[in-house]
């Protein structure tokens, strides 16, 4: 949801927002974070953004001579590091 990022595809944008979300990442207690994470959607929502509450399952198929990859959950495919065996 950050300003200008890449998978933005609401293109909200709002500085307080991109703030608290930084803050939020620094944060380890629980409650502190709760606190930052409900400013956000509060802020967002009367703002009329969307948030969303789930990632789409990501289904990749690929040969069993790929090694190196590993996929993560946001679904874009990075592919550094890997390589086809012989």
């Amino acid at each position: 949801m950050k300003c200008g990022a890449p998978q933005n595809n609401g293109h909200y944008c709002d500085r307080d927002v991109d703030g608290w979300l930084e803050d939020a990442r620094k944060v380890s207690k629980f409650e502190e974070r709760k606190a930052l994470y409900g400013k956000i959607a509060e802020k967002s929502l009367k703002d009329g953004s969307i948030i969303y509450l789930y990632h789409r399952l990501v289904i990749i198929a690929h040969t069993a001579k790929l090694e190196g990859y590993t996929q993560l959950g946001d679904g874009l495919v990075r592919v550094v590091g890997a390589s086809l065996k012989p």
